[in-house]
């Protein structure tokens, strides 16, 4: 131990008292019996450490190579003797043991073995009061979950503050060390540190990993420690820190923490004095070493003459620090908005300002290969400075972090570094540290380096759907040809993981359901027809005449109307003879006109690329047809079609349209053939002719040309609000059916086989509302479909009625467009058009249709009827039809 040492063993626990002091009074510990241990009772008589009657085996621990051993007991807060100096060797506390705490005032205690070693879980607390000394020898460590609390002098004229010394080699350990302040001195002290609580580490001693509290006047002396390094786990509070010509390393224990304070070269200072010092403590160009993965903020003015070092973590300095050269090295940050008095050679990182704000360098700056530059940008006015006294040579790499990216704009400039020596080198790469698209690039000056921020291309995200993709080219053709400032700009500043959804609220893919209503109604209208037409071959009035015997007649276009058994009577007059049969040949009907209601119900769903969509279409149709012959017949059809959609987020599309068409049919009428001959003459028997033989009515053709117009009123979640538009277009189908029909009693069955050929057009127009509306070209979508298939109807007599159910069953394949497409643009801007597509929808669909038809009277007919598109990939459709026929 040091002279210094000894003197303070022996001096220090006397200053306390003038009046012992004046009188050269000499102060010593009674000699007492040692100890090999003692423990301390659990049920002691006092606090007193001095009362053998708390001990066990009797006697007070009083020796280095005792071990003192504490666990429960009723008295927990032990006094040291005053005026005395107390020895040991270890202090162990056992688990489960209680806190404790012991004080120290006016005397002096060593610890000289191992050291305290808790294992009690709880932490113990050692107060060193004024004029007191804590000493800690040869290897001894302070241990874990310890707290040393240092005084400050009591009275600035009378005593000192205490003092906690670590020496020899042992160390702080884990411990918490605290150093309170105390008052001005104003007798005998000099200079003020002198009454606060004070930490030493003098020899070789370390702090380890403790954690090192300042506050006031208390301080942490390192300058009578061997030359070297002392380390500590973290430093905090607003006292003193004095270095002689030694290094302080802090950050063992990773801890983010504060110091206000003032980190000096020097030490103490005067022990006695004025007029002359008894000891001189001094020592310049002390320096500081950071390490660890804690922050430490140093927010005083720091005037140690030495080097600044920052090995691991981030020093903050937001006051100032007079290092000559502060280096950072990899893995350590240097930041703050304070002031570095000298250099600063970066390999590490260097990160102006505290979010944000400016460091000011006054010497130069040197940025390694490996080091790099972080600036912080939060909005046009408000980034991140690095401000240079002398020349600033550049390399590595500059990081630049956007903090509130939505304040920013693209083409924004941003001058963040100034070298009033001048600019030399340049950054190796520029890296946009955000999950946007925005990013920024060095413009280079004389004296300065400015940001300016620029979008990334939106077609290098990865994961986009073809839809997604689309737009990305069409967002880079705007940024290429500088249009769409407000919405690249809000694109550019948006979450990556935001964009693709951003991206299908600009592909307006909804509006591809434009052409998926006209096919899909076309569609149902063809089978409506094909209905219509099957009704015709039967007769006007939905069914031949033949089929349904009224009054005693069968129709028979070829020749006169034949009488059979019925309501008309017998044959002959009066039973009594036979007479020639009057023919009478009705009026035919050959005029028709039906009245068509339909409802349908189509569902698209989705696919990877695009959302899908549900249609709803009602409507009404009346056609007027004429036979020109008896196996020819022609019309006219007008109807009223009005659709709503319901698409994606809120989307609609509401549709109202007109039909207009012409339609024809040709077919085999239904033919009676000649009664067979009985073999005897009128004269000569009153039997009526046999029935006749009814033919098959065979194959038939049909077409129909049908065409429509309509109005569009749409709807879609745009980006930022609604995008709203209207528009009208154009539809074609043309319909050509055939099939052979086979009559088996009142069973009529047969193939049957379409081809539907459907236009869909769209005129152009452009959106209004929205942070993006679009500009709609004109387009159209064509189907070709074909159909093969069976049908099957019967005949059925109930009363005075015909009912007539019938079911149709068929493949369709489609040859035209699976996706239906739909070109746009955006409108504010000059980019060129961009496809995007609707789901994909199968080829090959199921057609089921099932109904029945009610012949009311020879003129009057009404139906029913169900079509279903099923088995069709991510389509389905349904739709019922309803109305009534009438002859004339």
């Amino acid at each position: 131990m040091t002279d210094k040492t000894r003197v303070r063993k022996v001096i220090q626990p006397l200053v306390g008292s003038i009046a012992a002091l004046l009188l050269g009074s000499v102060v010593t510990h009674a000699v007492v019996p040692a100890a090999t241990t003692a423990t301390w009772l659990s049920n002691p008589a006092d606090g007193n450490w001095t009362n053998s009657a708390n001990w066990s085996p009797g006697a007070p621990a009083s020796s280095p190579s005792t071990t003192t051993i504490f666990n429960n007991s009723t008295i927990t807060n032990i006094t040291l003797p005053t005026f005395s100096f107390t020895e040991v060797g270890s202090m162990v506390f056992n688990p489960n043991g209680d806190s404790f705490t012991f004080n120290v005032n006016n005397a002096g205690f060593a610890i000289a073995g191992d050291g305290i070693l808790n294992n009690s879980g709880k932490t113990q607390n050692f107060i060193i009061g004024s004029n007191a000394d804590l000493e800690f020898w040869n290897s001894a460590t302070a241990g874990s979950k310890t707290t040393f609390t240092v005084m400050g002098a009591a009275d600035g004229g009378e005593g000192i503050g205490g003092r906690l010394i670590f020496q020899d080699s042992s160390s702080a350990g884990a411990a918490t060390i605290i150093a309170m302040g105390g008052p001005a001195p104003t007798f005998f002290f000099s200079p003020a540190p002198t009454t606060g609580g004070g930490v030493f580490f003098q020899g070789d001693s370390q702090g380890g990993q403790a954690a090192v509290k300042l506050y006031g006047n208390g301080f942490l002396d390192i300058s009578e420690h061997n030359p070297g390094s002392v380390t500590i786990g973290s430093l905090e509070g607003n006292g003193i820190v004095f270095l002689g010509s030694n290094n302080l390393t802090v950050g063992s224990n990773n801890r983010d923490t504060v110091f206000s304070g003032s980190i000096q070269d020097g030490g103490e200072g005067s022990i006695f004095g004025p007029p002359a010092p008894v000891f001189s403590l001094s020592g310049t160009g002390g320096s500081f070493t950071k390490i660890g993965t804690g922050t430490l903020t140093l927010t005083g003015i720091n005037t140690y003459t030495g080097n600044t070092i920052i090995n691991g973590g981030a020093l903050i300095v937001d006051g100032s620090i007079a290092s000559p050269f502060t280096y950072v090295n990899p893995g350590g940050l240097l930041g703050g908005h304070g002031i570095i008095g000298g250099s600063v050679i970066n390999s590490g990182l260097v990160s102006p300002g505290n979010s944000p704000g400016t460091l000011t360098i006054n010497g130069n700056y040197t940025q390694n290969s490996n080091g790099g530059l972080l600036i912080q940008v939060a909005s046009r006015s408000v980034y991140d400075r690095l401000v240079v006294g002398g020349t600033a040579s550049l390399g590595g790499m500059l990081f630049v972090v956007p903090t509130d990216p939505p304040k920013l704009k693209v083409g924004q400039k941003f001058e963040f570094l100034t070298a009033a020596g001048g600019v030399g080198g340049t950054f190796g790469d520029v890296i946009t540290e955000t999950n946007t698209l925005l990013r920024f690039k060095a413009i280079y000056g004389s004296n300065e380096v400015t940001l300016k921020s620029f979008v990334a291309p939106f077609t290098g995200l990865s994961g986009l759907t073809p839809n997604q993709q689309s737009v990305a080219n069409a967002l880079d053709d705007l940024v290429d040809h500088g249009g769409g400032h407000k919405l690249i700009n809000f694109l550019a500043t948006q979450p990556v993981g935001n964009l693709p959804g951003d991206f299908d609220k600009l592909a307006a893919e909804e509006f591809t359901s434009i052409f998926a209503i006209g096919t899909s109604f076309d569609s149902v209208q063809s089978l409506n027809l094909l209905e219509h037409f099957d009704n015709l071959h039967s007769g006007t009035g939905g069914f031949s005449a033949g089929g349904l015997a009224l009054n005693g007649f069968n129709v028979n276009y070829n020749g006169p109307i034949q009488i059979r058994s019925g309501v008309a009577g017998p044959n002959g007059d009066d039973g009594k003879g036979s007479k020639e049969v009057q023919q009478v040949i009705p009026a035919e009907n050959r005029w028709g006109a039906f009245l068509t209601g339909t409802g349908q119900w189509v569902g698209v769903s989705d696919d990877a690329n695009a959302k899908g969509y549900d249609i709803a279409t009602g409507g009404f149709t009346l056609g007027l047809d004429y036979k020109v012959t008896p196996n020819i017949a022609v019309g006219v059809m007008a109807g009223y079609v009005g659709t709503g959609v319901d698409a994606a987020d809120g989307g609609r599309v509401f549709v109202n349209g007109g039909k207009l068409g012409l339609y024809a049919t040709w077919f085999q009428n239904r033919q009676p053939a000649a009664p067979a001959p009985t073999g005897l003459s009128k004269d000569s028997s009153k039997e009526a002719p046999a029935a006749p033989v009814e033919v098959d009515p065979g194959f038939y053709a049909d077409v129909a040309v049908v065409g429509g117009y309509s109005s569009y009123d749409t709807r879609r979640a745009g980006l930022n609000g609604t995008a709203r538009g209207d528009t009208d277009g154009g539809d074609l189908n043309v319909l050509f059916g055939t099939g052979y029909d086979f009559k088996r009693g009142n069973f009529t069955f047969g193939p049957t086989a379409s081809f539907n050929y459907t236009y869909v057009g769209v005129g152009s127009f452009t959106e209004s509302g929205s942070l993006a509306p679009l500009a709609i070209g004109s387009q159209s979508q064509e189907s070709i479909r074909t159909a093969f298939g069976m049908k099957a109807s019967y005949d059925w007599h109930v009363g005075g009625l015909l009912i007539k159910p019938e079911l149709r069953a068929a493949w369709q394949h489609e040859y035209g467009d699976s996706t239906y497409a739909l070109n746009s643009s955006f409108a504010d801007g000059n980019a060129g058009n961009f496809t995007v597509w609707g789901p994909r929808i199968g080829r090959d669909s199921f057609l089921l249709g099932a109904g029945f038809a009610i012949q009311l009277s020879e003129r009057c007919s009404t139906y029913f009827y169900y079509d279903g598109e099923l088995g069709r990939t991510r389509y389905d459709s349904h739709a019922v039809t309803g109305g009534v026929r009438v002859a004339f």
